[in-house]
């Protein structure tokens, strides 16, 4: 491959990142604008019950969504006054905050289920199950070496 072009591939790629992150989180803003979530709030609340075993800390939240504690924090306040988490102490250590999802928050999986799927349906549709591993494995790829960065490597 040219490396002008190969070039020009890279440069639009890490681009495309950054403007599709923001275009789907638009998106996203806007379809549950009517529920009272953001994009933000949404994704913390999947990656809290998708991610973990037990009632995560604020830490480990901020670490999976690749932002600040603070960030996380306020976003938690939020989805706490919506009924939508229960903050307390971990039993074994009570300096710890355990993030506990609620009934609400169920209910509220129940309801968005089907938009969800239907939604990344429609998002991944024109990709062959071929391009979509591909596509998967470059995402690995890409957060591998982000991770690495964060982390001092690389």
């Amino acid at each position: 491959m040219d490396s002008r072009y190969r070039e020009h591939m890279e440069k639009y790629s890490l681009g495309n990142i950054f403007i599709l992150g923001n275009r789907f989180q638009a998106l996203l803003d806007r379809q549950l604008k009517e529920m009272g979530l953001t994009a933000k709030q949404w994704f913390a609340l999947e990656v809290i019950r998708e991610v973990f075993s037990e009632p995560p800390t604020l830490n480990q939240v901020a670490e999976v969504l690749g932002s600040s504690r603070q960030n996380v924090k306020e976003l938690v306040r939020k989805l706490e006054a919506r009924g939508y988490i229960a903050t307390g102490p971990d039993p074994r250590d009570r300096r710890m905050l355990r993030l506990t999802l609620t009934g609400a928050s169920q209910e509220l999986q129940e309801e968005r289920r089907l938009l969800d799927r239907m939604f990344l349906n429609q998002v991944f549709e024109c990709f062959s199950d071929e391009e979509m591993h591909c596509l998967f494995e470059g995402l690995e790829r890409l957060s591998e070496f982000v991770q690495a960065g964060e982390s001092g490597g690389k």
